[in-house]
């Protein structure tokens, strides 16, 4: 039985119970999914996809322009152990063109976090820059239960390959490879992190996936504006100018055939908010959501323009679940994460390339959406066509060294 779906016995009763807070005889709301039970026999896995980063790595002259990968990630489960390990292997077909071994490692080393037996592991695989081929490939990861003997397939990793030719000097060209994958753009999350799955002191953060393009990477200009139910929150809530942090992607930063440098690639970004949760994530005078009940808008600004709105709904039990998360195959987030429904105000300022059919087809990497139908705030704000650059142009001419997709040719449409 696949991981995800030991989840689904539950987990409808779990999304909307209310769990124990921090401190005994305290009952206290808890977003999205409480750990699950333990359970006889082996011990269930489950990787959380939200937190999954994957990098593909050109090698120079010396490794012929060959690339390798690297894939970062958290596994949750019961009694998680310093022996246990993750199998990662990038396969294109039948063939394996790269595998490695990484140990599963506590927060810090050997101190593992955990919630009556619930540990959460953290793991890092880099495998030799030894692979030339595939427009297109699978990371399968497997965990290994040491304790068990046992092999747990998590679901297989579509993997696109981009392609950025840099110039080197003259006509000669070194093409940088990177993880092109335009449906990360609708796999937006709100996630309550508090220990064991965040250090630190409890904070609600809005999480978001884009591809802003050189300069724009990291934008100090950042400001957040929230409603509940159409009316604007002005009291008790300090959004303006909220931290926005990048945390991980895969972006290729190339030099063009006039020598002009650019980036390509998606970037994974954290808002903090001031907002408070059942009493927690803030001090005790912030705007707290589970005194607000209702239908929520954030939506996030770059140098005064709208780049992101993120919708959510918090009831009287927490924030609603998405139904991606509840049924059979359900998608797995960390407890207190939830999926939320992301809209593009204006597509051609921030993003340098949004692609609408990617978005409807798949999420994270390439986990088909299981009810289309409730994506529709998300699909519904989609352009009609793509907008802007969706992935670096070839150089008209020149000699170009290193993998290069058949189908990846740069395009523009829409506005810029």
């Amino acid at each position: 039985m696949m991981p995800h779906r030991a989840l689904t016995l539950a987990l409808g009763a779990l999304l909307t119970t209310l769990v124990s807070g921090p401190s005994a005889g305290s009952a206290q709301p808890r977003m999205g999914i409480p750990v699950p039970a333990d359970t006889d026999g082996p011990p269930p896995r489950y990787l959380d996809e939200s937190m999954l980063r994957v990098q593909l790595r050109t090698g120079g002259t010396s490794e012929d322009h060959k690339f390798g990968f690297t894939v970062t990630g958290q596994v949750h489960g019961h009694r998680l152990q310093q022996a246990d390990a993750i199998l990662a292997e990038y396969k294109v077909g039948r063939r394996v063109l790269a595998s490695v071994r990484c140990s599963v490692e506590g927060f810090d080393g050997f101190q593992w976090p955990n919630v009556d037996g619930y540990s959460v592991g953290n793991f890092a695989c880099t495998s030799e820059q030894v692979i030339g081929t595939a427009a297109e490939a699978v990371l399968q990861l497997t965990y290994k239960d040491d304790a068990d003997d046992r092999s747990i397939a998590f679901r297989p990793l579509t993997i696109p390959v981009g392609a950025a030719p840099s110039r080197v000097s003259g006509r000669d060209y070194n093409v940088l490879n990177f993880v092109n994958n335009p449906g990360l753009l609708g796999a937006s999350t709100i996630w309550l992190r508090e220990r064991p799955f965040g250090r630190g002191t409890p904070k609600v953060i809005l999480s978001f996936w884009a591809t802003p393009g050189r300069g724009n990477g990291r934008p100090d200009d950042v400001s957040l504006r929230c409603s509940v139910n159409g009316e604007r929150i002005r009291e008790r809530i300090h959004v303006g100018g909220s931290m926005l942090h990048q945390r991980g992607g895969d972006v290729a930063s190339y030099v063009d055939s006039d020598g002009e440098s650019h980036e390509f690639g998606y970037r994974y970004y954290e808002v903090s908010t001031a907002f408070a949760f059942g009493g927690r994530g803030g001090s005790y005078d912030n705007y707290d959501l589970v005194e607000h009940p209702g239908d929520y808008s954030c939506v996030i600004k770059v140098g005064g323009e709208a780049v992101r709105e993120l919708l959510f709904t918090v009831t009287a039990e927490g924030i609603a679940p998405h139904p991606e998360q509840l049924g059979d195959g359900a998608l797995y987030l960390a407890p207190g994460r939830a999926l939320i429904q992301t809209r593009f105000p204006s597509p051609d300022k921030w993003d340098q390339g949004i692609d609408p059919a990617a978005i409807r087809a798949a999420s994270f990497y390439g986990r088909p959406w299981r009810d289309p139908a409730s994506m529709a705030p998300t699909f519904e704000s989609l352009p009609p066509r793509p907008v802007g650059s969706l992935a670096p142009p070839r150089p008209r001419r020149g000699n170009v060294r290193g993998f290069t997709p058949p189908r990846n040719r740069g395009r523009r449409r829409g506005r810029r």
